[in-house]
């Protein structure tokens, strides 16, 4: 019986497209969160009960139109769940004491079922604040996590500017793990990749680094995407000195992990004497253990191309992957420009899916999901060719962008991102794909 259905199940998938079984259409936007109208999905995770949840920000109408973080829960139907914070979505404002923007960056699920958060909040100063929110199953803050909820760093790097959390894993110990940058003194001064660990309580594991974080780069470095294997870490992203995709593998106690690359990271270009270099964003294992990463590689001529690697955990290149280890795409939505890869998952069957967005022929950005199997191929069972485009979503003709993904318990794939409509305002948008 059980042979029967996948097969059932991947003869349905020949011709995959939108999922209408979800919200009767394949997707869902939601606009007027925080209460202008425009809200934007960062990311995307599955919790327990196959329910998607959702983190970004939303507009609202206090101090010239700030951005406050918000997270959204939906059912795997595609309905928002009003079980979450009695109306299906929690709005947090003013986070760091500046009265200006929040935003939602990044998503997991702890070992206790806490929805744990990360972005940024602006400050008194001016200058932003790594924030981690704690989210109770109910859609309330934990007021037993950090300060009220949530936990505050600034000025990891010394520079008294700017610190942002861009990604977030959970540990074996249920521990979170975050990556960001933060600017470093000097002049210009400088983005140095940060990484941050932190107890489930809250506070700061002064065990791990410099009292809790650590700062890992030369001058120019971004870190992008973040997992967790046993007791390492494992961050992508990118650097400057030299220019290329970063991958960066450290201890538990923070040092850089001497059997990983050279002196515990990669640096990696698909072009050889490429111009801007590649860049690494998202970040997940397979089923062998291997680290698949995706992003975009850039040359001044050809533009950018959205890129997928897979390394073994020694740092070297998969060649069994694409026969070189990566594979990149360009083109998709035939606008003749950039494509990029922000986001990555992989199902039960092993299959890769990329979200990311790519020039249209109409001069906006268009939404693409592209899948491919273990071996590096595209899967052209999936949407005929092995990927898939989405354009005026919303219905207004404008941008719509892909920023993460997800795969459910049914092997869905969720998009999440944002569409224009035809009031001229963005909605976060959900996409699922059989």
């Amino acid at each position: 019986m059980r042979s029967f259905f996948l097969i059932i199940t991947m003869l349905a998938a020949v011709y995959a497209q939108l999922d209408e079984s979800f919200n009767g259409k394949g997707f869902v936007v939601h606009e007027d969160a925080a209460g202008v109208g425009n809200d934007f999905g960062q990311a995307v995770t599955i919790d327990k009960k196959n329910r998607i949840v959702v983190a970004g920000f939303s507009s609202n109408r206090n101090h010239g139109l700030n951005i406050d973080m918000t997270v959204w829960r939906y059912l795997e139907t595609g309905k928002i769940d009003t079980s979450f914070n009695n109306k299906g979505f929690l709005v947090d404002d003013n986070t760091a004491g500046g009265n200006s923007d929040e935003e939602g960056n990044a998503i997991a699920i702890d070992h206790n079922n806490r929805i744990i958060v990360v972005g940024r909040s602006r400050n008194a100063n001016r200058n932003d604040d790594m924030v981690i929110w704690c989210v109770k199953d109910n859609g309330k803050l934990d007021k037993s996590f950090g300060e009220n909820g949530v936990a505050i760093h600034h000025n990891a790097a010394g520079g008294n500017l700017h610190d942002y959390g861009y990604a977030v894993a959970i540990d074996a110990q249920n521990r979170i793990v975050v990556t960001g940058e933060s600017y470093a003194a000097g002049f210009p001064p400088s983005s140095q990749m940060i990484v941050w660990r932190y107890l489930p309580n809250g506070k700061l594991d002064t065990s791990f680094g410099n009292g809790g974080w650590l700062i890992q780069g030369n001058d120019w470095d971004w870190g992008y995407g973040v997992a967790t294997v046993g007791d390492k870490i494992i961050v992508t992203g990118k650097g400057l000195n030299p220019t290329g995709m970063y991958v960066w593998q450290f201890l538990n106690d923070g040092t850089p992990d001497p059997n990983f690359g050279e002196k515990g990271f990669v640096v990696h270009n698909i072009v050889k004497a490429t111009d801007f270099g590649d860049e690494a964003r998202g970040i997940t294992m397979d089923h062998s253990g291997k680290i698949v990463v995706a992003g975009r590689n850039s040359t001044f001529n050809e533009g950018r191309n959205m890129a997928v690697w897979r390394f073994n955990g020694t740092g070297t290149l998969d060649a069994s992957f694409n026969d070189k280890g990566y594979v990149s795409h360009s083109n998709a939505a035939k606008g003749n420009g950039y494509d990029t890869g922000q986001s990555v998952a992989i199902d039960s069957f092993g299959r890769i899916a990329v979200v990311g967005r790519s020039d249209g022929q109409h001069g906006n950005l268009d939404v693409v999901v592209w899948r491919y199997l273990p071996t590096g191929k595209l899967d052209t069972s999936f949407a005929e060719k092995g990927y898939i485009i989405h354009h005026s979503t919303a219905g207004g003709n404008h941008h719509d962008l892909a920023q993460a993904v997800a795969i459910d318990k049914h092997d869905r794939i969720i998009t999440v991102g944002w569409s224009f409509n035809k009031e001229g305002n963005y909605g976060m948008t959900i996409w699922c794909h059989r």
